[in-house]
Parts: structure tokens; C-alpha cells; sequence
């Protein structure tokens, strides 16, 4: 099992997904998401 955390931006020029977030919309990373379908893991998402 692995885990992943993130609590800074992704460069908004780089950035392929975008959320609202307390009414703004900013970039969010997509890393872990990529690294589980390149290597054929299932994902999970939790929320703390």
C-alpha cells in the first residue's frame, strides 16, 4: 500500500484539472492519480 499527500499548488500552466474551492477555482495536483494508472493500482480517495 502507498500513500500519497499534497497540500501545495500545481503551476497553473501545468495544471490539467481544476476544482472550486471556497468559491475560486485552482489548479489540483493529479501525481498520485497518474503514478496508480501507470503502474495498474486501483485509487482510493479519503478525506480527512
Amino acid at each position: 500500500m502507498n500513500g500519497f499527500a499534497s497540500d501545495q499548488s500545481p503551476k497553473k500552466d501545468k495544471a490539467r484539472h481544476w476544482n472550486d474551492f471556497m468559491g475560486i477555482n485552482v489548479p489540483v495536483h493529479t501525481g498520485a492519480e497518474i503514478a496508480c494508472q501507470t503502474v495498474g493500482h486501483a485509487r482510493r480517495l479519503f478525506s480527512l
